[in-house]
């Protein structure tokens, strides 16, 4: 994650048979469209249960365009990053991490989080512009190019300042 220090980066875990991950991953490519740049970065990790046929399957079959194709190869990276579902007890798919640009862990999400929902877009924007009177002005401009579409969960219960936390549910 040092290669992206300096911006706020949303990785998200998942895999090509995932339910939740069937909708979150290409709601996730169209963020990236918007969002992505010099601010913000969106890391979508496949798990090592996908091969890449699979992978570029998935990308070809949902539109995927705006998002990079990664491989957790041997799931290191999500048995050591991705925490446990609170009432499981157990690593589940989607989950989501938010990054400070400082490379701090603001959070964590297992389960569909809705970032394309106002309230998932809210919470990014303030971590990425902050509140100040020019991110309502790039807000407003972003806004009017990102096209809305439905989610089972809200990202609002998503953070937990400076801490890592796993709510919501798993698909």
């Amino acid at each position: 994650l040092s290669d992206y220090r300096g911006k706020v980066t949303l990785v998200q875990f998942w895999h090509s048979n995932c339910q939740g991950c069937q909708a979150e991953v290409p709601a996730l490519d169209k963020l990236a469209g918007v969002l992505e740049g010099a601010k913000f970065e969106i890391l979508p990790i496949a798990l090592s249960t996908d091969s890449q046929t699979d992978i570029d399957r998935f990308y070809r079959q949902k539109g995927i365009r705006n998002l990079e194709v990664m491989r957790d190869r041997t799931s290191f990276v999500f048995n050591n990053l991705a925490p446990k579902h609170p009432r499981l007890n157990a690593q589940a798919t989607p989950t989501t991490l938010l990054i400070d640009a400082n490379g701090d862990a603001l959070g964590a999400y297992v389960g569909v989080a809705g970032w394309e929902q106002p309230a998932g877009r809210a919470l990014l924007d303030y971590y990425i512009f902050g509140s100040n009177l020019s991110f309502k002005m790039e807000r407003l401009r972003m806004t009017r190019r990102m096209s809305s579409s439905p989610s089972s969960a809200s990202a609002s219960s998503f953070i937990s300042r400076r801490n890592v936390i796993a709510a919501g549910a798993g698909g």
